[in-house]
C-alpha cells in the first residue's frame, strides 16, 4: 500500500543582502577620491532644540483676518498690499489669487507659519522689503512647505546696459529694500556628494560616499562625465526622483539612492575624479511662474561653427536670451539676507542688470553676518549668486544646476574677504555666443550689447572670481567654458569703475580643495581653471564693457598639489611670468571613454606647455602618467601600454608629447626658462618635442632661440644627474644636453654644448655657474662680450683655454660712462693666485690655470686682450 509523503514546507527565498545587491566594492570614498590632494568637506550638522520661532511669537495678525486690514476687507486677487505699521503678520495658510506688489514696512515684517496639512502657497507680482521677511530661524528651521510664485512677463524695452524703465526692483523679483529676508528651511547635509562608483546605463540607483539625510520624493541631479557639456547636443546630466535611501549599505559607500527611473547614460567614479550628486529640492521655495519665466527663443540646434576634435558642433547665437524668471534683491543701508534651505527655481532673467536669483547688491562691509547656504538654484536664466560691492559674506554649501551666464559670481572685482565654500555648479550656459576659438593664442574681442550686457559671459563659467583676495574652498565645477574662471581685471567695473585698485593684482587669499570637470571645450587652451581674459571699458565707448577673452594672462602664481584626469594638457602658461609648482600629477587617459562629440583620437594627451617670453618656470615632485604618444620610436619607454595610442575609445593624436614649449622670441631673449626637479614619468610614452630648425626646412625667427632649462637632478631628461637641456641660435640647428655631473665626457657630449656663431647670443645659467668658451678655430685673441646681464649677486664664471705663454689684458668698460676727475670708465683686471679667488672677487679679477691651460674670469668682463 502506498502512504502519502508531506509535502516539505516551502522555504521562501531570502532577500538579497545588500553586498549581493550592492557588491563588495573597492568603493571610492571620501579618503580615496584622489591622489595628492586632499579635497576638504563640510562638517555633519544636526539641529538643536529649537529656539526664536518667528511664527510663534506673540502678538502675531493674521494675515486672514479683515480685522488686520483697513477697511476690513483681507487682499484679494490682482490687489497692491501694504502691510500695517509696526506689525507682524503671519501665512497660516494659501493666499488665494495672484496679488500685486507686497510692501512689508520698515517697522513691520511678513512671518510664514508651518502648516503640516498642505502646502502654504503665495503668488506675487513682487514684493518690497523694507522690514523683514520671515521663514523660520537659524536656531528653528521651518519644517513644512512654502512655496512664493513670482509673476511678470518680460517687457521690450531693456536697454543695452540691461536696465528697463517699467520693470524696477520689485517687478518679479523681492526686493529686500533696507529690510532683512530671514528664510531657512530644513537643513540638508550634505547638499551634494559624489559617486563611490560607477553607473552603467540602466541603473536605477547611486551609490555615494556620505551618508545622506535626504527624502523620498526629492529630486537629485547626476552630473555628467563626458568630456564636453552643453545644453542640446551633449547633455549627459540627469535629474531623478527619489523612490528609497539606504545609508551605510555596505563598508566604504555612505548612501545607496534610489530612484524611479533608469540612468540614460554612464556616470563616471575613479579614485581621480567622481560625477557630483546633488540635492535640487527643498521644502521653501521660490520659484518664477510657469507661464511667463520660459525662454521664448529656444536653440534648436543644427548650426555649426569651427572644428574642435572632428565635430564643428557649435550653439546657435543669440538663442535662449528671453529667459525671464523671478530675483531675489538686497540692497540699500541695513539690507540683510539670511538664506538657507531655500530652493530657487525659474530665477533670474537673462541680461538684465541685478536681476538674479539671489544678489547681495553694495552693502559694503555692513552685511558681514550675512549667508547663502546650503540652498539650491536649477533652471535659473541668469546666474545663480551675485556678490556685488560686498565684503565678509558666506557663501556655502549650495546646489547650482542649468544655469544660464556665470554661476557665483563676483561683480564688479572689488568684493573681497567673503567665503565661498562647498558650493556645486553644474551644466552652466553661455549667453547669445561663445568664444570659440582654435590653437592660436587671441580671441577676438566682444563688446556689450542688449543681447550681451556681460561680454564675459561669452565664456560662462561656473564661478567668476575678479577678485581673489577671497576664500574659495571645496567648491566644484561641472560644464561650463571653463570650472573656474579668473578673469584680469585691471581696474574694476560696473558701479566701482572709478575705484582706485586693481583687482588682477590682489593677493589670492584661500584658494583650496576645488574641482572641475567637463569643462574647457571651447579654446585650446582654456582649461577647468583659467587664469586669462580680461574685461575692461571698449576705447570706442567708455561707457561699454568689452572682453577679451584671450592670451591676457595674469602674472606668476604658485601651485601647489594640483592633480588633472583624462585632460588633453595638464598645465600650460601663456603669461609674460612663470609657475612655482610643486606636487603636480598629470594622468592624460585614466582608461575611461571619451565621450565627447568628434573622435578623442584628435585630442593632444600634453603633460605640462609653456611660452617663450620672460617665464621661469620651477617644478618640482611632477608626475605624469599615460601622457605623450604611443609611438614605434618612442626613446624612454618601448612598454605596450606606454601613452596613448590613436583608437576611437580614448585615444590621442599622434603628434604630441609630455613636454611642450615654443623657444623663439622676436621681442626678448628667453633666458633661464624652467628648472625642475624630481620628474616621475608612469607609462608615458613621448616625452619631448624637438625640432631641429636648422635642417627641416623651418623658416628661422628672426631671435635667437635660446631656451634654457635646467634639469637639477637629471629625472626629466631621463640621464639622473645635473644637466641642462637646451638650444641654440635657429642657424645652429640641433638641440642639447649638457651635463654637469660626472657622467659628462667628450663621448656623452660630442658637439661640445651649445653651437655658436659668429654673432651669438647666448643665454644660461649663472649664479655661481660656469660657462667654456671653446671654438673650433682655437682661442680668440681678441674678444668683446656686450650686453652683459647678470645681475652682480649671482657671479658668472668664463672659462677659456689658451696655451701656455699667452699673457692677457682684461677690462671692464662701464656703459654710458664719461670719464672724470672723479670716476674712471674703465676698470683693469688684475692676476689671481686661484679659481676661488676669482670667484670671491668683485668681478675684476682673472685666473690662468697652467696645468689645464684655462682662462678663468668672473662676470663684468668686456674686452679680452692678448
Amino acid at each position: 500500500m502506498l502512504h502519502p509523503t508531506a509535502q516539505p514546507t516551502p522555504v521562501p527565498t531570502p532577500p538579497p543582502t545588500n553586498t549581493e545587491l550592492y557588491g563588495a566594492g573597492p568603493f571610492v570614498t571620501l579618503a580615496s577620491s584622489s591622489e595628492i590632494v586632499t579635497i576638504p568637506r563640510p562638517l555633519p550638522t544636526s539641529d538643536g532644540p529649537r529656539t526664536n520661532c518667528p511664527h510663534m511669537e506673540n502678538d502675531l495678525l493674521s494675515w486672514h483676518d479683515a480685522a488686520t486690514w483697513a477697511p476690513g476687507n483681507i487682499p484679494s486677487s490682482g490687489q497692491g498690499v501694504t502691510l500695517p505699521n509696526n506689525s507682524k503678520l503671519i501665512i497660516t495658510r494659501s493666499v488665494a489669487g495672484q496679488l500685486g506688489v507686497i510692501t512689508v514696512p520698515s517697522t513691520s515684517e511678513l512671518i510664514f507659519d508651518e502648516n503640516a496639512a498642505a502646502p502654504i502657497t503665495l503668488d506675487v507680482a513682487g514684493m518690497d522689503v523694507r522690514g523683514a521677511l520671515k521663514a523660520g530661524s537659524e536656531t528653528c528651521r521651518y519644517n513644512t512647505e512654502l512655496v512664493i510664485t513670482l509673476h511678470g512677463s518680460r517687457p521690450n524695452n531693456f536697454n543695452v546696459y540691461g536696465v528697463s524703465s517699467t520693470a524696477g526692483e520689485t517687478y518679479k523679483g523681492i526686493s529686500v529694500n533696507g529690510g532683512i529676508i530671514s528664510m531657512h528651511g530644513k537643513r540638508k547635509y550634505p547638499t551634494w556628494s559624489r559617486l563611490a562608483e560607477s553607473v552603467p546605463v540602466g541603473q536605477a540607483y547611486v551609490l555615494v560616499q556620505e551618508a545622506v539625510n535626504w527624502e523620498v520624493g526629492q529630486d537629485i541631479v547626476v552630473t555628467t562625465t563626458a568630456i564636453h557639456d552643453s545644453r542640446d547636443d551633449m547633455n549627459q546630466n540627469e535629474v531623478f526622483t527619489i523612490s528609497s535611501i539606504v545609508n551605510n549599505p555596505v563598508a566604504g559607500v555612505g548612501a545607496a539612492i534610489h530612484f524611479t527611473s533608469p540612468a540614460s547614460y554612464a556616470h563616471i567614479a575613479n579614485n581621480g575624479y567622481q560625477a557630483e550628486v546633488g540635492l535640487l529640492s527643498r521644502n521653501i521655495k521660490i520659484q518664477g511662474a510657469a507661464d511667463d519665466s520660459e525662454p521664448t527663443d529656444p536653440d534648436m540646434g543644427g548650426c555649426t561653427g569651427r572644428s574642435h576634435f572632428g565635430s564643428n558642433y557649435a550653439p546657435c547665437t543669440n538663442k535662449y536670451k528671453t529667459g525671464f524668471g523671478g530675483h531675489v534683491m538686497v540692497h540699500s543701508a541695513g539690507g540683510k539676507g539670511y538664506v538657507e534651505g531655500v530652493e530657487l527655481y525659474r530665477m533670474g532673467q537673462t541680461n538684465v542688470l541685478g536681476r538674479y536669483p539671489f544678489h547681495w547688491h553694495i552693502l559694503g562691509n555692513d552685511c558681514s553676518d550675512c549667508y547663502f547656504r546650503g540652498n539650491s538654484v536649477h533652471r535659473s536664466y541668469y546666474r545663480c549668486i551675485s556678490i556685488h560691492g560686498t565684503h565678509n559674506t558666506t557663501v556655502s554649501e549650495n546646489v547650482a544646476f542649468d544655469v544660464t551666464g556665470y554661476c557665483y559670481y563676483l561683480e564688479d572685482g572689488v568684493e573681497e574677504d567673503n567665503t565661498l565654500s562647498f558650493n556645486l555648479a553644474a551644466h552652466i550656459h553661455l549667453v547669445s555666443t561663445v568664444a570659440n576659438a582654435g590653437g592660436g593664442q587671441q580671441i577676438p574681442p566682444f563688446t556689450q550689447s542688449k543681447n550681451l550686457i556681460l561680454p564675459a559671459d561669452v565664456t560662462a563659467s561656473g564661478f567668476n572670481l575678479t577678485n581673489l583676495h577671497n576664500d574659495f574652498i571645496g567648491n566644484a565645477a561641472s560644464g561650463g567654458w571653463a570650472g573656474f574662471a579668473l578673469p584680469v581685471l585691471h581696474s574694476p567695473v560696473g558701479a566701482h569703475k572709478d575705484v582706485n585698485m586693481r583687482p588682477g593684482n590682489r593677493l589670492t587669499k584661500i584658494f583650496d580643495g576645488n574641482t572641475a570637470h567637463s569643462t574647457g571645450w571651447w579654446w585650446s587652451h582654456a582649461g577647468a581653471f583659467y587664469s586669462g581674459g580680461s574685461l575692461y571699458y571698449s576705447n570706442s565707448n567708455p561707457n561699454l564693457l568689452e572682453y577679451n577673452a584671450g592670451k591676457t594672462m595674469g602674472g606668476g602664481m604658485e601651485v601647489s598639489h594640483f592633480e588633472a584626469h583624462d585632460v588633453a594638457l595638464g598645465l600650460e602658461s601663456l603669461s609674460a611670468t612663470g609657475f612655482g609648482i610643486n606636487n603636480l600629477l598629470v594622468e592624460c587617459r585614466s582608461g575611461e571613454e571619451w565621450v565627447m562629440p568628434g573622435n578623442p583620437s584628435s585630442v593632444t594627451a600634453n603633460g605640462f606647455f609653456w611660452y617663450d617670453t620672460n617665464q621661469e618656470h620651477i617644478i618640482t615632485a611632477a608626475t605624469f602618467r599615460n601622457c605623450g604618444a604611443r609611438k614605434s620610436s618612442n626613446f624612454y619607454n618601448s612598454a605596450p601600454g606606454r601613452g596613448c595610442s590613436t583608437n576611437s575609445f580614448n585615444g590621442c593624436t599622434s603628434t604630441l608629447a609630455v613636454w611642450g614649449f615654443i623657444t623663439h622670441s622676436d621681442q626678448h631673449t628667453p633666458e633661464i626658462m624652467q628648472a625642475t626637479n624630481s620628474i616621475t614619468y608612469e607609462d608615458c610614452g613621448t616625452r619631448f618635442r624637438l625640432f631641429d630648425y636648422a635642417h627641416n626646412n623651418i623658416i628661422t625667427s628672426v631671435s635667437a632661440r635660446t631656451q634654457n632649462w635646467m634639469d637639477l637632478d637629471g629625472t626629466a631628461s631621463g640621464l639622473n644627474e645635473p644637466t641642462i637641456i637646451a638650444s641654440g641660435l635657429s642657424d645652429a640647428g640641433n638641440w642639447w644636453l649638457r651635463h654637469l655631473g660626472p657622467v659628462f665626457n667628450s663621448s656623452n657630449d660630442p658637439l661640445g654644448g651649445l653651437p655658436v656663431t659668429a654673432n651669438a647670443i647666448i643665454a644660461g645659467l649663472v649664479g655661481g655657474f660656469g660657462w667654456l668658451l671653446n671654438l673650433d678655430a682655437g682661442p680668440p685673441k681678441s674678444l668683446r662680450i656686450d650686453q652683459i646681464e647678470v645681475d652682480p649677486s649671482t657671479p658668472l664664471m668664463l672659462v677659456i683655454p689658451y696655451p701656455q705663454g699667452v699673457t692677457f689684458s682684461i677690462s671692464a668698460n662701464a656703459p654710458y660712462c664719461s670719464a672724470s676727475t672723479t670716476h674712471s670708465c674703465t676698470e683693469e683686471f688684475n692676476a689671481a693666485d686661484s679659481m676661488a679667488h676669482v670667484r670671491a672677487s668683485q668681478g675684476n679679477t682673472y685666473y690662468y690655470d697652467t696645468n689645464a691651460k684655462l682662462l678663468y674670469s668672473n662676470r663684468n668682463v668686456a674686452s679680452l686682450g692678448l
